[in-house]
């Protein structure tokens, strides 16, 4: 799910904790329930996230945008295997 992270900056799945992906900001590690959006553990006080307007578009729609969307950045770091606990907490 897509979520506004201007307050909060990147989001990145935490754990998982009965079946659910708990996730959490970076800086202050604020940890979100993503069934109701809410903080439930960090430094945050109660805050709620806020979805993000999520659009899916076909490649060959998207060749068609103009101006081209800006693309994320990737690098081999971003393709390690997944593991839990997740290191860098």
């Amino acid at each position: 799910m897509p979520f506004d992270v201007t307050d909060t900056g990147p989001l990145f799945v935490g754990l998982c904790k009965n079946g659910h992906m708990i996730v959490a900001d970076r800086k202050p590690k604020t940890f979100f329930q993503p069934t109701t959006f809410e903080s439930i553990i960090g430094p945050l006080p109660p805050y709620t996230l806020t979805m993000a307007y999520l659009q899916i578009l076909s490649w060959s729609e998207v060749k068609q945008l103009s101006p081209l969307p800006a693309i994320a950045q990737v690098t081999e770091h971003d393709f390690r295997a997944f593991e839990l606990p997740i290191p860098d907490l």
